[in-house]
């Protein structure tokens, strides 16, 4: 913890800066000696101060947030609210335009910054989009709130500032204000939405509604440059450059305009607060994993991006106020640097990639492969699908300078052409190394982590044998009619799940294929899953099994809670909260329950993990029920971090062979080879690797040249099952889900 004086220098430097802000000329935002822009519209700086003010006192509520918002809107011409969209708890999503009155007309923000969608006219060259655009964003984790009220204050110097340095900014750049990415978060005052999910590992997959929303925004006005503001442990602040590793696709112009222009002007603000603000020694932020807001729509918009981190031990007004200064700064040096930028970010979107495009071959997993594509095209991308079956020459996927194998495509196979604006962010988010590294494959390839093969193409396919794919048409199933669908998919078995029919249950016959009886909401969900159903004449065959109706228990993790300061959490992929959130969007009830873990009757599975459960809470109560509920016929599914605890408390005799950070990157399907095991106690080796220990009589589910899946032990009449990673892998695994899916569909035995 800072000292009070210290504390106090660095709250009167801020106070200082924020009231030479606002308060008209003088202030320290741009180079002296340069034209003085024109700019109509400037707000009494006592009643922009004054509409704020009092958010800087702590945490602050949406309703106070948003309504800050509108009457900064209602003040001054130079701010234009929009709403991106509203949270699954209805609160708007609310967003501010800062800039010139003349500039930012209905008109004027359409032209030039509409998001490209068409072909450019050469591979991912971008056109000429308008001024520099500048978003600055806060609360995406609701529990570091001083984000909100410093972009608040920021929104309200700019709607009052007269002075040449002010007016520079508002006329050289649009600046695009979100102080609360998270509403339903910050009325909980927790770092997830209200699913329970971290939406700062959201922003390449939009699984979740505030992203999808938040993603329409940016392809409506594309960022140039983007500050993201968070808050760590300890007291100090983080700016770039990042620690290695980086994303190569990341690296280039952009990079080093956000390294070497924007960021050294933070640190100077910073350092007019006093020696305690400026950032300390860096302490390993890398740029490697692209879920991030920084890394995905660095790697999506070509722009010049950067977290920016306030230590959460300070006083909340230090915080505040050291954000305020830094998102100034952060204007400051795009205007000043503004034609420098715009080359910057330019080039950056000009460059090339190393393919002609990607094909996700049709055949095996067709649903995931069709929802992989519509997640895609969501966001811009565009695809195309195969008129015909075609021959095409692939990339070499462990050396991209040589030439590859010739494929065979199938007619209907996904086609994604290089030649468009997010060619950067698609070659990593599409890219498949198993060729080069069957065992250690790139966790955040989309494709691999749905077990699905992707073909990197060497040459662009003729226009003539694709078509484009704008839209998925649902297959219309009429109530009672009978359908068959593959098994293998994970959104084929989210459908199995989501039906809870018990006359007519979902059957898994010999050849894979699930059979179901439709109802009125099968076709939605088969629509939403990617499914394309076939219609059967008759019922499904004799020897179908039918597959459970699966209802889950959670057990909810109380230590620690997902409030206070970032320092006190642990990795939030490691919690419940995106096992949950998946089951419910699988359709599946779930109950999440307390203490000595008191289940529902019908109640099949009890899901543990994938951070450790707090066994010590249950105590020997808690733990002996949830043995004779195994007993009794349930499923007990440990998940992660999950195994080792449970073996402690005497519930499975299977550890983990090498720590609890099991990888989720995998390649998997439902139907895995299973072999028995022999001996006291047996290895799990995979890929060189020793992953499970599992006891005597014990079966694994494997995958040849992957990790292992699952190990399953009977107790009585039901069963302990280790699975030895996170399945959803941070919502975006659909192979792993999968695998999870046909666990809780499958009966013991």
């Amino acid at each position: 913890m800072p000292s009070r004086s210290a504390s106090r220098r660095v709250l009167a430097g801020a106070i200082a800066l924020g009231a030479a802000l606002l308060a008209a000329p003088g202030t320290a935002w741009a180079a002296a000696g340069e034209r003085c822009p024109d700019v109509p519209g400037g707000s009494p700086s006592g009643i922009a101060r004054g509409l704020v003010a009092p958010l800087a006192a702590g945490p602050a509520s949406p309703a106070a947030t948003d309504a800050a918002l509108r009457a900064l809107d209602a003040l001054s011409p130079r701010i234009r609210t929009f709403v991106a969209g509203r949270t699954p708890e209805g609160r708007p999503l609310r967003y501010v335009v800062v800039g010139d009155p003349r500039a930012i007309g209905d008109r004027d923000l359409a032209a030039g910054r509409r998001d490209a969608a068409r072909r450019p006219s050469a591979q991912g060259r971008a056109r000429p989009d308008g001024p520099v655009t500048a978003w600055l964003t806060g609360a995406v984790h609701a529990n570091e709130p001083s984000g909100t009220p410093a972009l608040l204050t920021t929104v309200a110097a700019l709607a009052a500032d007269e002075s040449c340095a002010g007016r520079r900014v508002l006329d050289r750049v649009v600046t695009v204000v979100v102080p609360d990415l998270n509403p339903d978060g910050a009325a909980r005052g927790t770092r997830t939405n209200a699913a329970g999910f971290d939406l700062n590992r959201d922003w390449s997959t939009t699984t979740q509604p505030e992203t999808a929303a938040w993603w329409g925004a940016l392809r409506r006005l594309p960022p140039t440059v983007l500050a993201d503001l968070h808050e760590q442990s300890g007291t100090g602040y983080f700016t770039p450059p990042y620690a290695p590793p980086v994303l190569p696709a990341l690296g280039g112009p952009a990079r080093r305009v956000a390294d070497r222009v924007i960021a050294p002007a933070v640190d100077r603000a910073l350092g007019r607060l006093g020696p305690d603000a400026v950032r300390p020694a860096h302490r390993g932020y890398d740029l490697l994993y692209p879920g991030y807001a920084d890394s995905a729509l660095g790697l999506a918009f070509g722009a010049a991006t950067m977290t920016l981190e306030q230590g959460s031990d300070a006083p909340f007004a230090v915080r505040v106020a050291r954000h305020a200064a830094a998102a100034r700064a952060v204007l400051g040096a795009v205007a000043d640097h503004a034609d420098r930028v715009g080359r910057a970010v330019r080039a950056q979107r000009s460059r090339r990639v190393a393919v002609a495009g990607w094909a996700l071959p049709a055949g095996a997993r067709d649903a995931d492969r069709i929802a992989l594509a519509a997640s895609l095209r969501r966001r811009g991308v565009l695809v195309a699908e195969l008129r015909r079956a075609t021959r095409v020459r692939a990339v070499d996927a462990a050396d991209p300078g040589r030439r590859g194998p010739r494929v065979r495509l199938p007619a209907g196979s996904t086609v994604i052409d290089a030649d468009q604006p997010r060619a950067a962010w698609l070659s990593v988010l599409l890219a498949d190394d198993a060729a080069a590294d069957p065992a250690g494959a790139d966790p955040w390839s989309l494709p691999r982590l749905a077990s699905l093969e992707v073909v990197p193409l060497a040459r662009p396919l003729p226009r003539e044998r694709t078509r484009p794919v704008s839209t998925t048409t649902p297959t219309v199933v009429p109530a009672g009619a009978v359908t068959s669908f593959p098994a293998g998919d994970a959104g084929a078995l989210r459908v199995a799940m989501a039906s809870r029919t018990v006359a007519s249950p979902v059957r898994v016959a010999p050849d894979g294929r699930l059979w179901l009886h439709a109802d009125a909401a099968t076709g939605g969900a088969m629509a939403a899953a990617g499914v394309r159903p076939r219609r059967e004449p008759t019922g499904p065959p004799d020897d179908a099994v039918a597959l459970r109706s699966p209802r889950i228990a959670v057990l909810r993790d109380p230590t620690p809670p997902l409030t206070g300061p970032p320092s006190s959490l642990p990795g939030p992929e490691r919690r419940s909260g995106w096992i949950t959130w998946w089951l419910r969007r699988a359709g599946t009830p779930v109950d999440v329950v307390d203490g000595a873990v008191p289940v529902a009757p019908g109640t099949t599975h009890v899901v543990l993990g994938p951070a450790a459960p707090p066994f010590g809470v249950l105590g020997g109560t808690g733990i002996a029920a949830l043995r004779a509920f195994a007993a009794g016929g349930g499923s007990i599914v440990l998940l992660g971090d999950a195994v080792d605890a449970a073996s402690r408390a005497g519930l499975t005799g299977v550890t983990t062979a090498r720590g609890p950070d099991a990888p989720a990157h995998l390649r998997a399907t439902a139907g895995a080879d299973v072999v028995t095991l022999t001996g006291p106690v047996v290895d799990v080796v995979v890929a060189g690797e020793r992953r499970l220990l599992a006891p005597a009589g014990a079966t694994t589910s494997l995958r040849a040249g992957d990790r292992p899946l699952v190990v399953r032990e009977r107790v009585g009449a039901g069963e302990v099952v280790s699975v030895g990673f996170s399945p959803t892998f941070r919502g975006f695994a659909p192979g792993g889900e999968a695998v999870l899916a046909a666990l809780l569909l499958t009966p013991p035995g």
